[in-house]
């Protein structure tokens, strides 16, 4: 059986509790050191949500300055020190994701430099007949690919994620301790979003890095046969393989972006229909 029928059998990932404790295995790679600068990164996302918890706080003060009842005189100072105060806020989010995207980044170079001399010589350990099942372009498509997927996670995914958690309680919490009437409405809006999320990964679910494994395997195979290729003159046959396949490509990657589209357009009208109907 090839490489491509094997990977193509591969049951797909689910979160699952074994799954999730090999993916925690991957912080086996990072060192002492690196682990206490991943917890000050941590303190420093959370910093980050709290000043992003505070911004709706200020600007109801920054409306409450123009409720009629107060003076001019009175007004304006009020304005004037809520405008301080946004300035503030300003530069301490910014201070704060500067440190903590810079400890975040500086901590997956670390990990993922450990983690490629690792892979590369468990690779080079690796008997004559794995590299007989596996094609050289698929290897590489995967050993790159792979480490590039897991750059991503830790410096970006990871933080956004946890941001958004934090979000999200901080931002139930000060609704639900501000209004219970304005806490149920703005939960109303999301079941529509959850349920549409859900039909929205299912249906876009797709193999684009067997993709693009395929698209490899084809140059690996004409680099390595160049001889019999040339031979046989079969460039334009092997042209118009290689170009079918990266067509395939382009397709799938153009309908994933539409699709991406569409559903973050959903989700803005979502968020800023909820806010509106909420300030109404």
């Amino acid at each position: 059986m090839s490489a491509r029928r094997e990977d193509r059998d591969i049951p797909k990932a689910r979160i699952s509790k074994e799954n999730i404790g090999k993916s925690l295995r991957l912080f086996r790679y990072l060192g002492a050191s690196d682990r206490w600068l991943f917890l000050a990164g941590t303190l420093f996302l959370l910093a980050t949500a709290v000043t992003a918890l505070l911004f709706p706080k200020l600007t109801g003060s920054l409306v409450d300055t123009a409720l009629p009842g107060k003076g001019d005189a009175t007004s304006l100072d009020e304005l004037q020190r809520v405008a301080y105060w946004f300035i503030w806020l300003f530069l301490a989010q910014a201070v704060f994701s500067f440190l903590r995207i810079s400890i975040y980044v500086r901590v997956t170079e670390n990990m993922v430099f450990r983690l490629r001399e690792d892979l590369f010589a468990n690779l080079l350990l690796k008997p004559m007949d794995y590299f007989h099942r596996n094609r050289g372009g698929d290897i590489l498509s995967r050993f790159s690919t792979d480490i590039a997927q897991i750059q991503d996670t830790f410096t970006t995914h990871i933080a956004m994620f946890l941001r958004q958690i934090l979000v999200i309680a901080g931002g139930l919490f000060m609704l639900f301790f501000t209004s219970l009437k304005l806490a149920a409405l703005m939960l109303l809006t999301v079941p529509v979003v959850v349920v549409v999320s859900l039909i929205f990964g299912r249906y876009i679910r797709k193999e684009v890095q067997q993709m693009n494994g395929d698209n490899n395997v084809i140059v690996d195979e004409v680099i390595t046969g160049i001889v019999n290729v040339k031979s046989f003159t079969n460039e334009l046959f092997e042209r118009l393989r290689f170009g079918g396949s990266a067509e395939k490509i382009r397709r799938e990657s153009i309908r994933r972006g539409l699709l991406r589209g569409a559903f973050s357009s959903f989700i803005i009208v979502c968020l800023f229909g909820a806010m509106t109907f909420l300030i109404y």
